[in-house]
């Protein structure tokens, strides 16, 4: 299991202890916030960027990278169609990146219940949850927004900090 931590950065967890991965590829000392793992890379969204490793434990440049350089990344996922969602703090919203690598955003200009995003949750019928600084968002598959919900909806504190789905189809939310 990958672990993130403010203060030790990405951490291994394996059968008898943690593994240090910062110190063992020489990962820039920084705050962690989310870590996902898909396919041979490992995505890791920091308070500076999101750093990306690829299966020889290499880091990855590419225009993902570049384009988030100095944002901070607060949730990572990926969804049924092989999209990677990325949700940042403020500039960009969320990022969904293709399996081509084409890469969108929506962001508060576009329709996003607030400029922070705090998580992302993939839902049962494929659409996207998005808990912001101000509510939440629904968007569609291709990241375009469906409806949110804030104070007018009845969220009497927008700040989203987690979101989960039960087997009914109920979208718990919850907020620090």
């Amino acid at each position: 299991y990958w672990v993130s931590s403010t203060r030790m950065g990405v951490l291994l967890l394996s059968r008898s202890k943690f593994v240090d991965y910062n110190m063992r590829i020489g990962m820039p000392e920084t705050m962690v916030n989310a870590v996902f793992v898909k396919g041979s890379y490992k995505y890791i969204g920091t308070d500076d960027g999101l750093i990306i490793y690829d299966r020889d434990e290499t880091r990855v440049s590419d225009d993902l990278t570049n384009m988030l350089n100095g944002i901070s990344i607060r949730s990572i996922t990926s969804d049924d169609e092989g999209n990677i969602w990325i949700g940042t703090y403020r500039r960009y919203g969320v990022v969904r990146v293709t399996p081509k690598g084409e890469i969108t955003y929506t962001n508060r200009s576009t329709g996003l219940a607030g400029s922070t995003v705090n998580c992302i949750y993939i839902l049962a019928d494929g659409n996207v949850a998005v808990g912001t600084d101000n509510g939440i968002t629904i968007l569609d598959k291709s990241g375009r927004n469906v409806i949110s919900y804030g104070k007018t909806e009845g969220i009497s504190y927008g700040n989203i900090t987690c979101l989960f789905q039960d087997e009914k189809g109920i979208l718990y939310a919850g907020t620090d």
